[in-house]
This record gives structure tokens, C-alpha cells and sequence, in this order.
């Protein structure tokens, strides 16, 4: 295999067999041409010379239009949001707060002659099974 920079010279290649299948490719184009196609020969039996021209194809510039169109882009129209009504207000719930402090005397004076009553109910009856007592004997 042998590789070379192609110039304006010719490039020969000595010490190929005859009659034998070769390839000649180009792995990198010159900056601006095309990569050219690879292709296969054989040399002639004979030993005549080959002679093989490879042509570098410039690269197309691509083609830039003068004044190139911009498509017109289209505006969306704003939506118009619908009304909203407002809530009517309600009133806030009003917190349960603990009673405190109400009905204590009342409760306070209930307890108080229940107390009585029951202490009375228990003296009498003590007074009683002492009396009763002090009889018997």
C-alpha cells in the first residue's frame, strides 16, 4: 500500500505485478472538491504502461437566494376571558367558645344545701341508733 499527496506532478508507482487486480481510492478530498470514487485496475500483461487520470470534481457552492422570504408569522388573537362573577360573602361561622364561669352559683348553691341534706338525713339517723341505744340499757 503506499499513499502520496496528489500536486500538479505526476505520481508513479513502480513494483506492482502484472496482471494483478488493484485499487486506487482517496481518503481525503482537497479542501473545496468532492471525494473522488474509487475504481480497480489491472496492469497489462504485456508490462505497457497504464495510465490513469483522476479528476478532483470541485464542490457545488449551494445556492443562497438574494433576499430569502421569511414566512410571516401568525398572531394568535388574545382570548378574552370569560367574567367571573364574584361569591356572594358568607358569613364566618362564629367560634364555640367555652362557658366558663356561668351558672356557678347556681350549681354552687345546689351542691351546697344537697350537702345539707344529706349531712342532716346522717346525723339524725346517728342520733337515732344512739338514742336507741341509751333506751335499751
Amino acid at each position: 500500500m503506499e499513499s502520496w499527496l496528489s500536486g500538479e506532478e505526476a505520481h508513479v508507482i513502480k513494483g506492482l505485478e502484472l496482471g494483478k487486480s488493484y485499487t486506487l481510492f482517496e481518503d481525503t478530498a482537497p479542501l473545496g472538491y468532492e471525494l473522488a470514487q474509487s475504481f480497480s485496475f489491472i496492469l497489462n500483461e504485456d508490462g505497457s504502461p497504464t495510465h490513469i487520470v483522476m479528476i478532483n470534481e470541485l464542490t457545488p457552492e449551494p445556492e443562497v437566494p438574494l433576499c430569502p422570504e421569511l414566512p410571516t408569522p401568525e398572531i394568535p388573537e388574545p382570548e378574552t376571558p370569560e367574567p367571573v362573577e364574584p361569591l356572594p360573602e358568607q358569613p364566618l361561622p362564629e367560634p364555640e367558645v367555652p362557658k366558663t364561669g356561668e351558672g356557678t352559683r347556681t350549681q354552687t348553691l345546689l351542691l351546697s344545701v344537697a350537702a345539707g341534706l344529706v349531712l342532716t338525713v346522717f346525723l339524725r339517723a346517728r342520733r337515732k341508733i344512739k338514742d336507741r341505744k341509751t333506751s335499751m340499757e
